[in-house]
């Protein structure tokens, strides 16, 4: 089943809070829509659901423009962010809750809950109370209502948004995995990379009510159209660089061609984009094969040490993250030498830096 919107604006509150989005989603294809609060993507969810009519626009579900139709008849299931279990009803009652609306069967409903129950992990569980379910157990509960009508397409809004952050590092594999076992298509939107990334079989980037950027997850990670995009797809020291005769110019010296991800398209003022994976620190002493720096901010996340060095540049120090795994204890005002891994920076061309 595929989706497409066409054009579509929403104008709220005397602003459009979505502008002139277009996308096309394939069949049984997971699409990751990412984007800050307040970016739109929500709204762009509800269009798609039809609890959002759009000012300009169409919706099509596998070519039928499905734009005035009513979201019970679009064949469309829903997942939220607290999962609005019933909490009166059992798991088999609340995963049954669709099809008893769509007047399936009761064998039909019967068999159909048992299956759903068994893809996410949750055979037998048909009688148990949700007031006695784990947080990740709701979750799956959740998403087995959705699927049980088997919706010709399955939205998720911030669907692991209420668990604490260890639990949802947990279910995310999970989750995508499940998705996928379904075969279904399906559109994720939420405000953290690490879930779209998780999800997404290609990640649309919403940023200001526009779609700023599609493609998957590497695509978004290694070429990002802007900075703005690069900021939300993940951390990112942003250094300004000159481009001149196709070389690039930085502060501290021009740049091999190796170590550059794709080379620059035209001359001008530039800015150089590092990610944490593009940058490692020298051994001590090499401080004149490398970047001097001084780190500026540190976080100890158990197995490494997220740091932030402090580069000069003739505009003010910029910070360039940097993960260290084999010493944790740097302090902050320590001086340090970095070295920028081969093919791992992007250069964002003057027209859109």
């Amino acid at each position: 089943m595929s989706l497409r919107l066409d054009r579509v604006t929403v104008h709220l509150g005397g602003r459009d809070v979505v502008r002139d989005v277009s996308l096309d989603v394939g069949d049984r294809e997971v699409l990751a829509v990412l984007g800050p609060s307040g970016s739109g993507k929500t709204t762009v969810l509800r269009v798609i659901a039809g609890l959002q009519a759009p000012t300009s626009g169409r919706v099509e579900i596998d070519g039928r423009d499905v734009t005035a139709v009513p979201t019970h008849a679009r064949g469309v299931g829903m997942m939220f962010q607290d999962h609005a279990l019933f909490p009166h009803r059992d798991v088999g009652g609340n995963v049954a809750f669709g099809m008893r609306m769509a007047r399936a069967s009761r064998s039909a409903t019967r068999s159909r809950v048992a299956e759903v129950l068994d893809l996410v992990g949750l055979s037998g569980f048909e009688s148990r109370a949700v007031d006695g379910l784990s947080g990740g157990e709701r979750q799956r509960v959740a998403l087995a209502r959705a699927l049980a009508p088997r919706p010709s397409l399955l939205l998720l809004d911030e669907p692991l948004g209420s668990l604490d952050r260890a639990l949802r590092d947990r279910l995310l594999d999970e989750l995508a995995g499940l998705l996928r076992s379904a075969g279904v298509t399906a559109v994720h939107v939420t405000h953290d990379q690490a879930e779209a990334f998780a999800t997404g079989e290609r990640i649309a980037v919403v940023l200001d009510g526009r779609l700023a950027q599609v493609g998957p997850p590497p695509e978004l990670w290694r070429r990002p159209v802007d900075l703005d995009v690069a900021r939300v797809v993940g951390p990112v020291g942003a250094v300004p660089v000159e481009v001149r005769d196709g070389r690039v110019v930085a502060p501290w010296g021009p740049l091999p061609a190796r170590t550059l991800a794709s080379p620059p398209t035209a001359d001008g003022p530039a800015t150089l984009l590092v990610r944490p994976d593009a940058v490692e620190l020298c051994l001590d002493g090499a401080e004149a094969l490398g970047i001097g720096g001084t780190v500026a901010r540190r976080s100890f996340r158990g197995d490494h040490v997220q740091l932030h060095v402090a580069v000069p540049t003739p505009e003010g120090a910029v910070d360039l993250p940097v993960v260290e795994h084999d010493r944790l204890d740097r302090d902050v005002g320590e001086r340090v030498t970095l070295r920028l891994r081969d093919r791992s920076v992007i250069v964002v061309d003057p027209a859109t830096s």
